[in-house]
């Protein structure tokens, strides 16, 4: 899957694994009643993905105070997919229906005390020392590693520590250039009435997945 996917392709992608799961599931079976019970939970699943899209067209996106805070914004033309697994939560987040972040939120119950250090060492193994690390929020007398950095190419991961708020560590992956323009778009947004700048700026978030798949031809 590539940034400027479209919420449809996410929805290919989920549709094309459910199903691959399910053939592997009833592979070497000829239990009619529990291959069309492995159908129904495979449906089901998928269902729940489909019918999670949500567009954030009012003024308030629902997810104010949450994990989602900073992360989404209602008026800009932003909509997410949620995948729900048994160790973490994913929200696939779109800009115009083009893919530009996805949120990956840890179950509390997967991370089973792991200090944040810790987590990042996991991290730090994967894709190597990050860019740069912040230390945030005094805690008592102590203050601790909030968030990490990392960069490749136009791709940006973002590690952030939510465990006070939320109990959770979030893996942030995130389209550099077009997650740029969207916070470019909520400040136009927020500091001015015209219409003008918004949709200039929704233009050129368009104009750049045209781009793409001219390029991609």
């Amino acid at each position: 899957m590539e940034w400027g996917a479209t919420s449809g392709d996410v929805l290919d992608f989920y549709r094309a694994a459910y199903l691959a799961d399910f053939r592997n599931e009833i592979s070497g079976t000829r239990d009619t009643i529990q291959i069309d019970e492995l159908r129904r939970r495979q449906n089901q699943r998928f269902s729940r993905v489909q019918n999670s899209y949500e567009e954030f067209s009012g003024t308030r996106t629902g997810y104010e105070v949450s994990v989602l805070g900073d992360e989404v914004a209602a008026g800009n033309e932003e909509s997410m997919l949620t995948v729900r697994t048994e160790n973490a939560t994913l929200y696939y987040v779109f800009a115009s229906d083009q893919l530009f972040k996805i949120v990956v939120a840890y179950n509390s119950s997967y991370l089973g005390g792991l200090q944040f250090e810790a987590f990042l060492d996991q991290v730090e193994r994967r894709y190597g020392p990050p860019a740069e690390t912040e230390v945030d929020e005094t805690v008592g007398q102590m203050r601790y590693l909030a968030r990490a950095l990392w960069t490749e190419d136009d791709t940006r991961l973002r590690v952030e520590n939510r465990s006070n708020l939320f109990g959770t560590y979030i893996m942030v992956f995130s389209d550099g250039p077009l997650e740029d323009r969207v916070l470019q778009l909520r400040g136009a947004a927020t500091a001015s009435n015209s219409n003008q700048a918004v949709n200039d700026l929704i233009q050129s978030i368009s104009d750049g997945r045209n781009n793409r798949l001219d390029n991609s031809n």
